[in-house]
């Protein structure tokens, strides 16, 4: 049988290149293993995106992206997309992916474009009949030359508030507000403005933090959604940098435990309009918190992580997935998609 040969980007320029690069590491591992029903299936090859952003494709120098596509094309079928954040989720890679005619795993360009900003899928997803929480957008402009009109907006909001910049992943750069002073909320507005030029100051949900991925293919009839799992943060209030990476982080549960049944498959079927409004393939994963009144949506990650505590493994193991299928399925998805 003929290997697929799969080249997997890893790391990148935004804040999330730690992660990443863990990310993709366990994606190389997930290639070299067979798989019980097809035994080896892949040859891998490592991609790395550098923190100056140019490009180091196996054991080779680092190089300008352009000058190491005709290499790229040479030596790889398909490229495993193990890129978080900015540069890597925004559709940036995606377009110069097609530009060389090489196919990629997860979202295409307009998908991750719009997923990656939490303004324009929140628009979407309340389109599409979604509960979102209330919000208020600020931009750096107006925050610069009128403070107190933006400090009004936010307080009719209410407390707690969740401040974030709107392109950024892993909980970087977000802040949870409890207090009405200006203090406290002028220095998370700044701190979110070190990411980006808007902030989106959200209205905090009472609830459990929850989350479900879907796999296939957006245009395709058939597409799985996986059993939502549930999140407890052990020492914070929410599901930040620490709980989500940290060995002491949160708990996750899959299926879920305390969240009604009726809300799980309402999460699910949340999940599975996402996926579709949005025009993902391939994967993605929908957060959510589930308040008495049902699922509230948060954000849509097209390209979620792939280490040994991220959450779109688990719920694939808790529906019988191992990772390397997982891995495996997620690169027939990209190489059906992009098949003549």
């Amino acid at each position: 049988m003929t290997r697929t040969r799969v080249a997997v980007a890893m790391g990148g320029t935004s804040a999330e290149r730690d992660v990443s690069i863990r990310s993709g590491e366990a994606v190389l591992e997930a290639l070299g293993r067979p798989i019980e029903s097809a035994g080896a299936r892949f040859d891998a090859l490592e991609l790395v995106v550098e923190a100056d952003g140019r490009w180091r494709l196996g054991d080779g120098e680092p190089k300008p992206a352009e000058e190491v596509a005709t290499e790229l094309r040479r030596r790889a079928d398909v490229v495993f997309l193990a890129l978080h954040g900015p540069g890597g989720e925004d559709g940036a890679i995606q377009g110069f992916l097609e530009t060389i005619g090489l196919p990629y795993t997860g979202p295409g360009v307009s998908s991750s474009a719009i997923a990656i900003d939490k303004v324009a899928t929140r628009a979407l997803l309340a389109a599409a009949g979604a509960r979102v929480a209330p919000a208020v957008v600020v931009r750096e402009p107006e925050w610069r030359t009128e403070p107190e009109s933006c400090f009004e907006r936010i307080s009719a909001l209410g407390r707690p508030v969740f401040v974030k910049p709107p392109a950024q992943g892993s909980s970087y750069g977000v802040t949870r507000v409890e207090t009405d002073g200006p203090a406290e909320l002028g220095a998370a507005i700044d701190g979110a403005l070190r990411f980006d030029s808007r902030v989106l100051v959200e209205r905090g949900i009472e609830g459990t933090e929850a989350t479900a991925a879907v796999l296939g293919n957006a245009s395709e009839p058939e597409l799985l959604v996986l059993p939502p799992v549930e999140i407890r943060p052990r020492s914070g209030t929410y599901f930040d940098y620490e709980e989500k990476y940290s060995e002491g982080g949160a708990i996750e549960l899959c299926p879920p435990e305390t969240i009604p049944l009726e809300s799980v498959q309402e999460l699910q079927r949340l999940a599975l309009l996402a996926h579709r409004t949005l025009g993902c393939d391939g994967m993605s994963r929908t957060d959510a918190i589930v308040s008495r009144d049902g699922p509230v949506l948060l954000e849509v990650n097209t390209i979620p992580g792939l280490t040994s505590r991220s959450l779109l493994p688990r719920a694939a193991a808790a529906a019988g997935i191992s990772f390397p299928e997982l891995v495996a399925r997620i690169v027939d998805l990209a190489l059906r998609r992009f098949r003549p």
